[in-house]
C-alpha cells in the first residue's frame, strides 16, 4: 500500500452526470491520477449509470497495469478516485483513500486490496465495530476475496462493492462481463 493516499474528485451537475470538464477534478493531496485513469474511470461510472446512484458504492477497476478505486462514500453526490495501488484504507481519517464519516467507522477501519492472482479482497483491522461481508461479520485480521456485487457493512455503514476488467486500448469500453478470464478487447 503506498503510505500517502490520494484522490480525485467528480461532482455532479444537476442530472447526475459527471461533467466532461471534471476530466481534471479536484486533487485532495496532490498527487496525480493520469489523465487516461480519470477517463477510464470516468467512464466506467457512467457505463454502469454508477453516476446516478443513491447508494453509496466502491468501484474497483482492474487495468492491465493494476488497480484503482473510486467511491462516493463521502458525499452521494460527489466520486473521489484512489490512485492504482495494492491496497487503500477505509476509515475516517483524512489519509485514507476510502473516507467515511460516521461514528461507528474507526480512523483506519479496514484495508481494501488487489493483487493480481486473487483480485480484491477486504481486511478488517481490529476495528471495534466490525466489517461484515454479506451479512457476515469476518473476524480481524483475515483476508476475504470480493465478488462483483458484494454488501460491506463498515461499522453501521453500508457499500456496495462493484469490479470491472478494463484494457488500455482506445477507444475505452468496459469489459466487467470478463472479469474472471484474461484481459479481453471488447
Amino acid at each position: 500500500m503506498h503510505e500517502s493516499q490520494s484522490s480525485l474528485s467528480f461532482p455532479h451537475d444537476a442530472l447526475g452526470n459527471i461533467p466532461a470538464s471534471a476530466v481534471t477534478p479536484y486533487n485532495r493531496t496532490g498527487n496525480v491520477v493520469s489523465d487516461h485513469i480519470t477517463h477510464l474511470v470516468r467512464q466506467v461510472l457512467q457505463d454502469k449509470q454508477l453516476h446516478r446512484a443513491s447508494f453509496h458504492y466502491i468501484q474497483a477497476v482492474e487495468l492491465e497495469q493494476g488497480a484503482c478505486i473510486a467511491s462516493n462514500s463521502l458525499n452521494l453526490k460527489q466520486v473521489e478516485i484512489a490512485p492504482i495501488a495494492s491496497g487503500w484504507a477505509i476509515g475516517r481519517s483524512t489519509t485514507c483513500a476510502v473516507r467515511i464519516q460516521h461514528t461507528s467507522i474507526s480512523r483506519c477501519h479496514a484495508i481494501l486490496a488487489y493483487q493480481p492472482e486473487v483480485g480484491f479482497y477486504v481486511t478488517d483491522l481490529g476495528s471495534s465495530n466490525g466489517t461484515w461481508l454479506n451479512s457476515q461479520r469476518i473476524p480481524p485480521m483475515q483476508r476475504y476475496v470480493l465478488e462483483d456485487g458484494d454488501r460491506l457493512r463498515i461499522g453501521r455503514f453500508i457499500v456496495t462493492f462493484y469490479m470491472a476488467r478494463c484494457t488500455n486500448n482506445l477507444p475505452l469500453q468496459i469489459c466487467d462481463e470478463t472479469y474472471s478470464g484474461d484481459f479481453v478487447r471488447c
